[in-house]
């Protein structure tokens, strides 16, 4: 019997690199600067090597401007999808504030039961939300980055 089964091809595959180069970084920066605040408060102090003044320094920076550059990289491979992306993360209509109540979201497509949900493009709402709070979030905390790496004296 003949699989007559067809992948479409929704995300590019310059969208697929950009995405595990960001993904990389972040988690790189999240458990690096956790590091940093742990030492800080004392907690991990005697782990010279990953602490603050050690290694980890080094690599929270590599990270951060690998996370920095991610977004400049996607925009110059994939200008069009680059676009698309971020106008569909604050494009909300009808459809995505009904896929976002909770009788929807909660009871249904978070526990498997995809049913009656309203219809939805490329990426749900959920998705579309989650995109434009990595977005925001990616200027702020790279602002807040910038801010401790030129005016904090420990540096």
């Amino acid at each position: 019997m003949k699989n007559d089964n067809k992948v479409v091809l929704r995300f590019s595959k310059a969208q697929r690199i950009v995405h595990w180069i960001f993904a990389i970084s972040f988690l790189t920066l999240a458990f690096t600067g956790m590091l940093f605040m742990f030492s800080r408060l004392g907690i991990l102090s005697n782990i010279s090597v990953l602490t603050y003044g050690g290694a980890s320094r080094w690599i929270h920076r590599i990270a951060a401007f690998t996370l920095a550059v991610a977004p400049i990289i996607y925009f110059f491979t994939d200008r069009r999808g680059f676009k698309e992306l971020v106008t569909d993360s604050f494009h909300y209509d009808k459809d995505d504030i009904e896929w976002l109540k909770p009788k929807n979201m909660v009871k249904n497509y978070m526990i498997g039961r995809a049913i009656n949900m309203p219809p939805q493009e490329r990426i749900n709402a959920g998705e579309k939300f989650h995109h434009a709070v990595i977005i925001m979030l990616y200027f702020f905390l790279g602002t807040t980055g910038l801010w401790n790496f030129y005016c904090s004296r420990s540096t």
